[in-house]
């Protein structure tokens, strides 16, 4: 999170990084548990959030670690060219989870198996 900040030399530089990854901050948290709760089956929803979670912080542990290691062994062009190719690769994974979940929305719900199995509109009971 706010990789670019390294890239600004002036404060004007810094405070415009910083107000451009807030924003990608924003959206992306804002709307990446409608998702989770999407993929989730009604009664994983829990353990869904709560691996997605789990990941978010590896994630925040790991990528500087990764980062570092990259900018070492060779230099910022194959840091940020690696940075580059994940983003792209993730990007066409978030294109096919949407087409997914769109697909997914747009087939109507099955039928129950056993129509005798569904409650009743009114009360069977006279009374």
């Amino acid at each position: 999170m706010g990789g670019n900040l390294g890239a600004q030399q002036s404060l004007v530089g810094y405070g415009l990084a910083a107000a451009i990854w807030t924003v990608g901050e924003f959206l992306f948290f804002s709307s990446v548990m409608t998702v989770v709760e999407r993929l989730a089956p009604a009664d994983a929803r829990g353990r869904y959030t709560g691996i997605w979670a789990s990941t978010m912080g590896i994630s925040v542990l790991i990528a500087p670690l990764i980062s570092s290691a990259t900018l070492k062994a060779g230099g910022p062009n194959l840091m940020w060219t690696t940075s580059l190719a994940l983003g792209a690769l993730v990007a066409a994974g978030l294109l096919t989870l949407n087409r997914h979940l769109s697909n997914a929305s747009a087939a109507p719900a099955p039928a129950p198996a056993d129509p005798g199995l569904t409650p009743p509109a009114h009360d069977p009971l006279p009374g």
